[in-house]
Parts: C-alpha cells; structure tokens; sequence
C-alpha cells in the first residue's frame, strides 16, 4: 500500500525543515509504500529557520484489501425448483466495508459483510453477483449462476388431477340436468253412501229448526 505524506504547519519561522520516519526509519521521500499487513510507527519533526522543533507520531493500521466469499442455500416451491437462493457474504479485510447484491445485472440489495439476503429467482439460467468495496475504493466480488426450471413430474400430475375434477364434474352435472322419473295415475271419486248420509242429515236438521220456530212463533 503506498501512501502519501503532507504536513501542514501553522506558526514558527518559514522556512520549515521535515522529517519522517516509519518504525524509526527515516523516509527519503513524501511518499512510501507498507509491504505488509500491521501497524506501524509514523513520526514526523518539523524545525523552524530559527531552531524551533515540533515531533507528532501517529499509528498506521495496514489492513488487507478485502475479500469475499459466499455461502449460499437454494429453495424450491411444489411447481419449480431452485427459486430461490440465500447469500451470506463472508468477507475478510477491508476497512467500512459495504456488500452490493446483483441479480442478472441489477442491483437488489445492500448489505453489511455476514449478513444474509434471500432472492426470488425467475425461471431461467440467474446470475447473483456480490460484491464487496471498501472505504479506501479496494473491492473482491464473487458471482454463481442458478437454474430455475418447472417441476415436470409436479405439473403432470396437477394437469392430471385437474383432468379427473373436470370428469368428475360433468357426471355430476349430467345427472342433475337428466334427473330420473315415474309416472302414477289415480282415479279420485265421492263416496255414494256418505253423499248420501250428508243430504238425509241436512234436510233432518231443516225439518227439526223448523218445528222449533213455529213452536216459538205460536206458543
């Protein structure tokens, strides 16, 4: 990792005079490379044109750039296999790193490193790509393709079970539309005796009302 010293100095007597040395080396140049992952030393003295001197020291974490890699879990449904998947983006090195989740070119989410994230996934060959940048612009990323297709023996048998409903169905309608019948026929008549009991009993009660209002009428 190269880097790039600048110091800025307020007060004194111009001009300045700088030196800098990293784990008590002394730097030649403004700039110098860390070769490896650690920390190191960084002091700086600045010496005025009449004698004054000013030593600050600083610490400088050297981190890795980072990298990722992916744990991922696919998911299937009764019509279609691998319609889903779950990325987990586990990533090492880096400083403030931010994950971005792509779906056949488009991005979808942005997590944290070792968070998860599910995707819906269209039928067809999908490409997931993730990736992962640092605050200092250093970035990895990781893609795998998936193929989600239709179940073939799952729709067979749902065409088949939809096949027999419909069978089913028309038996059913067809017994109701042509609904099975008989025919009786009854001969319905009066009952000669008892027609003729109601007359002989209407013209007795006639008979007796009528002696009974004479007798009232001529007592």
């Amino acid at each position: 990792m190269k880097l790039a010293l600048g110091v800025n100095v307020t007060g004194g007597t111009p001009p300045y005079a700088m030196r800098a040395y990293v784990n008590g080396t002394e730097l030649n140049s403004s700039s110098f490379t860390l070769k490896a992952v650690g920390i190191y030393n960084l002091t700086v003295v600045v010496e005025d044109s009449v004698g004054g001197e000013v030593t600050r020291s600083f610490l400088i974490n050297a981190v890795p750039k980072p990298t990722i890699s992916l744990l991922t879990t696919t998911g299937s449904s009764f019509l279609t296999y691998n319609n889903t998947i779950t990325v987990t983006p586990v990533v090492v090195g880096g400083v403030y790193d931010s994950v971005y989740v792509y779906l056949n070119g488009e991005l979808v989410a942005q997590l944290r490193p070792n968070e998860s994230y599910t995707l819906s996934l269209p039928v067809g060959t999908n490409s997931i790509n993730v990736s992962v940048v640092d605050a200092f612009g250093q970035s990895s990323w990781k893609e795998v393709e998936v193929t989600t297709g239709y179940n073939s023996f799952n729709i067979g048998g749902s065409a088949a079970i939809t096949v027999v409903a419909v069978v089913v169905l028309t038996l059913v309608l067809s017994r109701i539309r042509k609904p099975s019948w008989k025919e009786v026929e009854v001969t319905t008549g009066y009952n000669s005796f008892n027609i003729g009991g109601s007359v002989a009993i209407t013209v007795v009660a006639v008979v007796v009302l009528t002696l009974v209002l004479s007798r009232i009428r001529k007592p």
